[in-house]
């Protein structure tokens, strides 16, 4: 399913609106990443777009993690997937608590994942935390976005720190709804 016809089903749900959709998309597209990692599903607008950007290069997958109150809301990841048909491209990962525990459990599989995209938009506080976990299992040229690090910039002053300071890392700040997402590519 192309972005258009993604947009379709799931524009006017939280919490993801079409225009930051199609930057997600493009960054997955060109960059040609098929390997993602996203932390917060919520309704899971943003997995699809993350799926159909997958399907667009042919190949990868999304693997995406929440609480599991996302799995219970109207709509929710798995109703919005099964409407742009694209479940077969998905992991859905929900914990009963902290997803931190689940992310911890994929990162110590014996393939010993390597995300080439990452996209977080979680506890904000936690930022630093899920940056330490992943930040290791990319590959040289991987992005790692990371949403909402304007308007809620005070919640993760060491993440912001990290990107800002990082020799092995090229960071930037855009900002174009106010909430600002940062873009990060892994130099080394």
């Amino acid at each position: 399913m192309n972005f258009e016809a993604v947009s379709d089903v799931v524009d006017g749900h939280p919490h993801m609106k079409k225009k930051r959709g199609r930057e997600v998309y493009d960054h997955v597209v060109k960059h040609e990443c098929r390997d993602i990692l996203e932390l917060g599903t919520y309704h899971g607008v943003s997995t699809c777009y993350l799926a159909a950007a997958v399907e667009e290069l042919g190949s990868g997958r999304v693997t995406t993690m929440d609480r599991s109150e996302a799995g219970r809301l109207e709509p929710n990841v798995y109703s919005l997937l099964e409407a742009c048909g694209l479940t077969p491209l998905v992991d859905v990962v929900l914990a009963e608590r902290s997803f931190t525990w689940e992310l911890k459990k994929v990162l110590e599989l014996p393939e010993r994942p390597q995300f080439d995209f990452v996209f977080l938009d979680a506890w904000k506080r936690d930022y630093q935390k899920f940056f330490d976990m992943v930040f290791p299992r990319m590959p040289k040229g991987g992005l790692f976005v990371a949403h909402n690090v304007l308007n809620k910039k005070s919640e993760m002053p060491d993440f912001l720190n990290t990107i800002e300071t990082r020799p092995d890392l090229f960071s930037t700040i855009v900002a174009p709804s106010g909430e600002g997402v940062s873009v990060s590519w892994k130099r080394k």
